[in-house]
């Protein structure tokens, strides 16, 4: 059976959707981040440090990201104990503290999405964290994580990936910290 030029066409737009729509996040790379050097038990998440600027237009992306990491973390089971911590608190034992900061977030909006489609842009979104033994106060680590989505996945997607961003960062974080922080 022949295939006619059309059908040639769809095959290969179907091939280039499939493609397009495939996202490939930081955290499914591998690390080149070598382990803390100590094993942790208790993970405490601190508050996440917003710019103003940021969180009075994503009011809401600091606490989901914050909620994703947690419920990541707790999922991943393998921790004794996971959850949100104050920063004045003094903690003994093998206690990892997450300090967390928002540098750069653009999610673009569903308006902009559905009129403009790939037109408006990509969403984006950076963290910085610091590691912190918690018994010492010695900063282990410092590491910035990013995600971006691609436009036009998005456009086909109505949105769903920019929307879902903070939440995808919290996953990520999840995956880092459990990555260099247990060794065994």
């Amino acid at each position: 059976m022949k295939c006619s030029c059309w059908c040639k066409g769809v095959i290969l737009s179907f091939i280039f959707l499939m493609l397009m729509l495939s996202p490939l996040s930081a955290a499914q790379q591998e690390t080149a981040d070598t382990p803390l050097g100590k094993i942790f038990d208790i993970i405490i998440i601190q508050k996440m440090d917003v710019p103003p600027n940021l969180a009075a237009d994503y009011p809401d992306a600091a606490n989901e990201c914050e909620t994703s990491a947690l419920e990541a973390l707790k999922a991943k089971n393998i921790f004794q104990r996971v959850e949100m911590g104050a920063s004045k608190s003094k903690y003994d034992g093998a206690v990892l503290m997450i300090q967390p900061a928002l540098t750069s977030l653009r999610i673009v909006s569903g308006a902009a999405r559905f009129w403009g489609g790939a037109l408006a842009g990509n969403s984006d979104m950076s963290v910085t964290l610091k590691l912190v033994d918690a018994s010492t106060g010695n900063v282990l680590r410092e590491k910035s994580l990013s995600t971006a989505n691609n436009p036009y996945a998005a456009a086909w997607t109505f949105g769903s990936s920019d929307k879902s961003m903070p939440s995808d960062m919290g996953k990520m974080i999840a995956e880092y910290v459990s990555a260099v922080s247990r060794t065994q």
